[in-house]
């Protein structure tokens, strides 16, 4: 567990240190619809166990992005990781599969619009 922990706060860092707030600005707005779905869809792809995501979400936060994205991205990555897709992949057929992955990527949609209501 600490490497995944070193490799989310080097990320974190690396966010918090070097990439611009503006460059971050456009994802600020908790009220832009279509970022809860772009996160999640980033979110899967990233292969980030939820250790590593804590540290980037905070630095996420601390740049000004709305805790919607950061949440939708937390657990579309948990949800559905590249190599679990893949080992998945052996025993689903291809429709069960990509129902998997469209019911991963509509829970973490309705857990980050659920979170921009609740905060």
């Amino acid at each position: 567990m600490l490497l995944p922990m070193i490799i989310g706060v080097a990320i974190g860092a690396f966010i918090y240190g070097v990439v611009p707030e503006d460059g971050l600005r456009f994802m600020a707005g908790g009220n832009v619809w279509w970022l809860i779905p772009l996160a999640a869809a980033i979110g899967i792809p990233l292969y980030v166990r939820l250790e590593t995501m804590l540290p980037v979400a905070l630095a996420l936060s601390g740049a000004g992005v709305a805790i919607g994205p950061i949440f939708a991205m937390m657990i579309s990555g948990s949800g559905a990781s590249p190599p679990e897709i893949s080992m998945l992949e052996a025993v689903f057929k291809p429709k069960l599969l990509a129902t998997f992955v469209i019911t991963i990527l509509l829970a973490a949609m309705l857990a980050g619009y659920a979170m921009t209501i609740i905060l």
